[in-house]
């Protein structure tokens, strides 16, 4: 296990993505996280991966494309 504490501010929102390695439905996680996240200010999300395929893979594609901390 990784302490996160200490590489983001404790101010920041943390957000993991996660289902099964073979969730592939990006328009769907895109909606549910623009509407979960949408009165969070951008610079204090940040999304945490493992890395792995599927919604692991998405995450950081969302963040990449909304200019998320990842």
């Amino acid at each position: 296990l990784r302490d996160w504490s200490s590489d983001v501010c404790s101010s920041d929102l943390k957000v993991i993505v996660a289902r099964c390695r073979d969730f592939a439905d990006y328009e769907l996680l895109k909606g549910k996280c623009d509407f979960y996240l949408q009165n969070k200010k951008p610079e204090n999300i940040v999304i945490v991966s493992g890395h792995a395929s599927g919604a692991d893979a998405l995450g950081e594609r969302y963040a990449q494309e909304r200019g998320l901390q990842l």
